[in-house]
């Protein structure tokens, strides 16, 4: 009997480890292992679309109190499982913590690109195991030797791309100009402002592009009604299925944030072949080894994203980058046979 998995994370609503959770747990779902979301709070913005194969708990948290009968709860349910992750987002996994029994087999999900000084670490040790996806992410937690170098895990992004591709044969919606995708957690620091601006200045010297963004999240609402007042042709995909078949559709991926997260959309865009502008953040330069070097900007500015969207070669089309086999790297950290 394969073993079954349950997931924490601090909310299900549109941040990267909410992102990651799903298509994980996706991933595992339809390899046959059983998985359970566990969410510790009601998202503040909208929440993310879940498949029905994914058992998604309710939240255990009403309000922002961390109540003594909620950590029983979330102890009793750990028991339950054979595997637990825990996401790390700074309080989630210090929450689960407080609950685990100690002969659990937990493991923590470590997807920031730093861990701040002030944070005590010494706790992760209580992990089986640290997994990240990224060299920036593996390094920010080798500095600080929470657990031993055996115990921490760099692999792929658990993550098919290859999802729903009946959505190819459909057209995405009405395009003028070449099809720009902007895809992740629509926040301050993913750029999309600036790529909007981008796009008004070069309608205004007469090149018009059409922009398809996919998900969602705290300024989706703002972004939405920004550049429809701008007019322009934008199409937004609020949910997180099918990103290979949509990128594929797509001219040029543009990743214009400003802070390093874990570069899903990248990973999503080689997986397929579009090609991709982007801010030159030591994980984006990270999964793109090979990438010309003036497809990255220093500067995510809008005569930046100009200058780079006036450029014919950044659309060449690149062949599509088959990475290393993702699932069984995953369940060679979990120690699951494979």
């Amino acid at each position: 009997m394969k073993p079954s998995f349950l997931w924490i994370i601090g909310d299900a609503g549109w941040n990267e480890g909410s992102l990651a959770c799903r298509w994980a747990c996706e991933v595992l779902r339809n390899a046959g292992y059983p998985v359970t979301v566990q969410p510790l709070k009601p998202p503040a913005g909208p929440p993310i679309p879940w498949p029905s194969s994914i058992s998604v708990a309710p939240p255990l948290m009403a309000g922002r109190q961390w109540l003594r009968p909620r950590q029983r709860t979330l102890a009793r349910l750990m028991s339950s499982f054979d595997r637990i992750v825990s996401d790390m987002d700074l309080r989630t996994e210090f929450q689960v913590l407080e609950c685990l029994d100690p002969s659990a087999r937990a493991y923590l999900f470590a997807r920031q690109a730093d861990i701040p000084g002030v944070v005590d670490v010494s706790a992760y040790a209580r992990f089986d195991g640290v997994l990240t996806i990224s060299r920036t992410g593996y390094r920010a937690v080798f500095s600080r030797r929470p657990v031993l170098e055996s115990r921490l895990w760099l692999l792929p992004p658990l993550v098919d791309w290859g999802l729903l591709r009946a959505l190819e044969r459909v057209p995405i919606f009405d395009t003028t100009g070449p099809v720009l995708a902007v895809a992740g957690v629509l926040n301050a620091p993913k750029g999309l402002d600036a790529l909007i601006n981008a796009v008004t200045v070069l309608r205004d010297r007469g090149r018009e592009f059409s922009l398809m963004v996919l998900g969602d999240g705290p300024d989706g609402p703002r972004l939405r009604a920004y550049a429809q007042t701008l007019g322009m042709n934008a199409h937004f995909v609020s949910q997180p299925s099918g990103w290979g078949a949509w990128i594929k559709r797509a001219n040029l991926l543009v990743a214009p944030q400003f802070q390093d997260g874990m570069a899903f959309d990248v990973d999503a865009a080689l997986a397929v072949g579009t090609p991709i502008v982007a801010t030159a953040l030591p994980v984006i330069e990270e999964r793109l080894p090979d990438l010309a070097r003036d497809r990255l900007m220093k500067e995510p500015t809008v005569m930046n994203l100009v200058e780079l969207l006036e450029t014919p070669s950044v659309y060449e089309r690149m062949p599509p980058i088959v990475g290393p086999e993702r699932l069984n790297a995953w369940l060679s950290a979990f120690s699951v046979a494979t």
